[in-house]
């Protein structure tokens, strides 16, 4: 449970994907990129088309969820009475896109009939990355709060952290505001699972950072307070005095001239159109369309973010 911004004293349960939804996402997707190459060993052209959507709509949509989570992300933790803890909630954004990288490596795995090295080099890359960052799928990416120690969720494994490990300074902003830097006074008490676990910093997702870092300082330098984690009482406690407005996953973007937005927008087409028209070819480089989609999307989504900035500089002016 988690106090409602604004309302002190009622609470209700934040938006989160639980871990057993979260690896049926991931199987389910992983079954579905399986049966694309069985069936491209019959009927190339379909599982070509499908697996191209399905990369293309799953990215979108991770883009999406992660970009309404994180944006103004709220100061909300999930409060387990029962299991005297609390944690920040995540959400679905990695797990999609990990599963549109997959798309992407299976279609390249059919692309094997044309090209064995552009096929077996794309699916190698592909699957490089997410690999290389498979626990933040299958695991989400997340913190909890225990009377006797911290536990965080990365992209590559666990990381546990006793409270008397850490030094009782209050922990500085990472480089991303979704990172956490940790001070320790005995380095060596902190334990990690899976492959080389940065013990530095700690990542979360759909919390707001300020309210991280306090927690983090507070039961660091407080062990007095350590036994009420996981009360709707104690965490009431930690929320006072955040400041406002709180952070979010992006800077507030620039208001941008009209003939910025313009030009962005005219780079977005033509990036666009190339990717059309590269995608068209015969050869194996209508593969690079791809990647022309994606710079396109970038400049668009710039555009849009520049406009806004701008409208609202003039309604508040």
């Amino acid at each position: 449970m988690a106090e409602i911004p604004g309302s002190p004293g009622a609470f209700e349960q934040p938006r989160d994907l639980p871990l057993r939804r979260r690896r049926q996402l991931i199987v389910a997707g992983t079954v579905a990129v399986a049966a694309e190459q069985i069936a491209g060993i019959r009927y190339p052209v379909p599982a070509y088309v499908t697996a191209g959507a399905a990369a293309l709509l799953l990215l979108i949509a991770g883009m999406v969820i992660g970009w309404r989570r994180n944006r103004k992300a709220p100061a909300v933790l999930i409060v387990d009475d029962k299991n005297r803890s609390f944690r920040t909630p995540t959400h679905a954004a990695g797990a999609l896109m990990a599963l549109s990288c997959l798309h992407i490596a299976g279609l390249f795995l059919a692309a094997t009939r044309e090209s064995i090295l552009v096929g077996l080099g794309g699916a190698a890359l592909f699957l490089a990355v997410i690999a290389g960052t498979w626990s933040a799928y299958w695991n989400g990416t997340w913190i909890a709060f225990h009377p006797d120690r911290l536990v965080a969720a990365k992209s590559t494994g666990i990381l546990t952290v006793p409270w008397d490990a850490l030094t009782p300074d209050q922990p500085g902003a990472g480089d991303e505001w979704h990172q956490v830097k940790l001070a320790y006074a005995h380095p060596d008490r902190a334990t990690t699972t899976g492959l080389r676990v940065n013990r530095d910093e700690v990542t979360f997702e759909a919390t707001n950072a300020d309210l991280i870092i306090k927690a983090v300082a507070t039961y660091a330098a407080h062990p007095d307070r350590r036994a009420a984690i996981g009360t709707p009482a104690e965490f009431d406690r930690l929320r006072e005095g955040l400041p406002t407005p709180l952070r979010g996953i992006f800077e507030a973007p620039e208001p941008a001239p009209r003939a910025t937005t313009i030009r962005r927008l005219v780079v977005g087409a033509a990036l666009f159109a190339a990717a059309v028209f590269i995608a068209d070819l015969d050869h194996w480089v209508h593969y690079a369309g791809t990647l022309f989609g994606f710079a396109a999307a970038e400049q668009l989504l710039s555009a849009y973010r520049g406009w806004r900035a701008a409208r609202r500089a003039r309604a508040t002016a």
